[in-house]
């Protein structure tokens, strides 16, 4: 019996499209089936088509992919590889018949194509061109939550008639329409550097939008030629961000009163705005800034003599870590140094819970930071101590360098590695590795100390530590510096690297209560003319002496007092004014040849928690600033006194402390 044709139509593309050569373009289209007829003339049966069959020019023919079960729609996808105009046939085919539709398309060469988009924070893998340490997958440092992201789009102009100069584009984050920072230069691909941000489209988003999981499609093109084909490109992919808890930090803002001077303690805005460019090279949103304290310091910062820091900078950074101590906190203690203070090449100092540097000095402040967060020395250089012995040795690229490019989200400045030193190094410029980012991140994630808003002032127990600070010299003899012992919780170790020094606690009889092994600080090491330590380790009212240790050696023993001082409080004088100061006296008592130190702690909820805001005090008296001070119904001001180890303490009935005016700050 005869056969009747089918019919086949293509739906897309429409004939006159323009399309760029390369793309996948996608052809579709619908048939009706032929028609099986009797001699008669009378329809017996439809004859959907077996196949429909594509080509493009005289080319191979491609089978395409039917979406319905008799053909009746079908789609397929070709790809165009020479620039002009196109022939595109479908054939439909049966055994019996075959019928051709045929629609043209002209194909232009694209001009602009996106060739990566880099997503940074401050630090990236990401490598195009040989620029890129290739060790891990292209964007592989996780986002933070809250902190502000760069996209860097580069885009490869081809070269053509009319030349290309600059690239635009938009970026869609949610539905969120966002202008890119700059119009780039147009480049071949191949001439695109890592190291210039003029050769990426870069797109700044808020910390505002960076949060849980955001589809972004980003679309670029030639500002003279918007909206034509072969002048533009996109791409789609999502984001995901990931909470990382805020370090806590209490500022002490240092009063330098030392060397015949008086230069003022910086401000609390001057804490904001040091920590600021710490915080674009931490991966962290900001810090939570738990308070402040003002600290009288006259130390001579000047002195070379002495391990570590050098003298005056290791009385300062022990300053710190006893204030921290003393307030039984997790929270980093940072000082601040103000503009001016004399100073021998040293600009900072840092150990566990502690760091101190000048006011404005960003990059010394990170490293010192890292140190209180128990991080090492990267290697410049090569002979700096406490060297980190993970840290990546990149080929090609100098000791200590970034190995990736950072950038400054702030300023959009690029740091190229060839040039640039990990900040926990002693060279410069410097910025931060992918290394020190990743690792500070897992520290932040996974500790408690530092980073928790439960974990404040310190709380009581009933538990009591001592806190023991001490000075080993070269020659094996021990300087015990005056330490105290006060109910305290779970308190951090000094970190570090363990050394072969022990101090043990040891009752009359010998027998060993408590010991710990002495760990370096991240400025000390062993062959140092003196070596400061500062360790804490639980106390017992039976003690006896301390004993230090070098290995097997038993080099120093300090037998305790007696008895502890005695202390009480003979005045506190509340000043008029909101909120005013206090003078707060006192009388203590030892046995003779015995000297007193004392320190000031302040309690606003009655004595649940307490916070250190004077040490190393040799009178018996001290002015204290209560603008400084959480405000509270129920304050208390208490003096530690020590005798050398045994303590004693007293504290002032309840007083009011009234809250102060609010006042704009900047939060890092």
């Amino acid at each position: 019996m005869p056969s009747e044709p089918g019919e086949i139509t293509i739906n897309s593309p429409k004939s006159g499209t323009l399309v760029v050569t390369g793309e996948s373009l996608p052809v579709a289209g619908h048939t009706i089936p032929g028609q099986l007829i009797k001699p008669n003339g009378t329809f017996v049966a439809e004859q959907p088509p077996s196949s429909v069959r594509v080509r493009v020019d005289d080319g191979a023919e491609r089978t395409a992919t039917r979406s319905h079960p008799t053909w009746k729609r079908w789609e397929t996808g070709i790809q165009l590889t020479s620039p002009g105009t196109h022939t595109i046939t479908a054939t439909a085919w049966h055994p019996q018949w075959a019928v051709e539709a045929t629609t043209q398309v002209t194909a232009v060469a694209r001009r602009i194509g996106i060739v990566g988009v880099e997503r940074t924070q401050a630090t990236q893998f990401f490598h195009i061109n040989g620029q890129g340490t290739s060790t891990a997958q292209d964007n592989s440092v996780p986002l933070v939550e809250g902190k502000p992201l760069v996209l860097r789009v580069y885009v490869n102009s081809a070269s053509g008639t009319p030349p290309l100069t600059r690239v635009s584009g938009e970026l869609v984050l949610d539905g969120t329409v966002l202008a890119p920072s700059n119009t780039a230069r147009a480049l071949p691909g191949p001439d695109i550097s890592r190291g210039a941000s003029g050769d990426s489209l870069n797109f700044w988003i808020s910390p505002t939008l960076c949060s849980g999981t955001k589809t972004c499609r980003v679309r670029v093109f030639d500002p003279a030629h918007q909206g034509v084909v072969g002048f533009e490109d996109e791409t789609t992919f999502t984001l995901t961000f990931t909470a990382v808890p805020r370090p806590r930090v209490h500022a002490v803002l240092l009063h330098y009163t030392g060397l015949g001077l008086d230069i003022p303690a910086p401000t609390d805005a001057d804490v904001a705005d040091t920590l600021s460019k710490v915080v674009r090279m931490y991966p962290i949103s900001g810090f939570n800034y738990t308070g402040f304290t003002v600290h009288n310091f006259a130390g001579n910062l000047t002195l070379a003599t002495g391990g570590g820091c050098t003298q005056g900078w290791n009385e300062l950074i022990g300053r710190l870590w006893t204030l921290r101590m003393l307030s039984g906190t997790t929270d980093v203690y940072m000082g601040l140094l103000p503009h001016g203070v004399p100073s021998a090449g040293v600009i900072g100092c840092g150990l566990v819970g502690a760091a101190v540097g000048f006011n404005g000095d960003g990059i010394t402040m990170a490293q010192e930071l890292g140190h209180s967060f128990d991080r090492d020395h990267a290697p410049c250089p090569a002979n700096i101590t406490s060297r980190d012995p993970d840290y990546p040795d990149y080929p090609g690229l100098p000791l200590g360098s970034i190995g990736e490019f950072g950038l400054d989200t702030g300023s959009f400045q690029v740091h190229d590695p060839a040039l640039t030193s990990d900040f926990m190094s002693w060279c410069e410029p410097a910025w931060v590795s992918p290394y020190t980012y990743m690792g500070l991140r897992t520290t932040f994630i996974g500790t408690r100390a530092a980073v928790q808003p439960t974990l404040s002032e310190g709380r009581a127990s009933m538990r009591e530590q001592l806190v023991l600070s001490f000075r080993l010299h070269r020659d094996g003899t021990v300087q015990l510096f005056h330490g105290f012992h006060l109910p305290a919780g779970e308190m951090q170790p000094t970190g570090g690297e363990p050394s072969d020094v022990t101090c043990e606690l040891r009752n009359a009889k010998g027998r060993t209560l408590s010991s710990v092994r002495c760990r370096l600080g991240p400025h000390s090491w062993l062959d140092d003319e003196d070596t400061d330590f500062h360790e804490v380790l639980p106390w017992d009212e039976t003690a006896h002496s301390l004993v230090f240790r070098r290995g097997q050696d038993e080099v120093h023993t300090h037998v305790l007092e007696r008895t502890a001082p005695r202390v009480t409080i003979s005045g506190l004088v509340l000043s008029a004014g909101d909120p005013g100061t206090a003078r707060l006296e006192w009388t203590a008592a030892a046995p003779p040849r015995t000297e007193l130190r004392h320190a000031i702690r302040y309690s606003n909820d009655g004595g649940t928690t307490w916070r250190g805001i004077a040490v190393d005090l040799s009178g018996q008296s001290y002015d204290v600033d209560l603008s400084t001070l959480p405000a509270g119904e129920r304050c208390h001001l208490q003096v530690v006194t020590s005798s050398g180890i045994r303590t004693a303490t007293a504290q002032t009935g309840p007083f009011t402390v009234q809250a102060k005016p609010p006042h704009a700050r900047h939060r890092p």
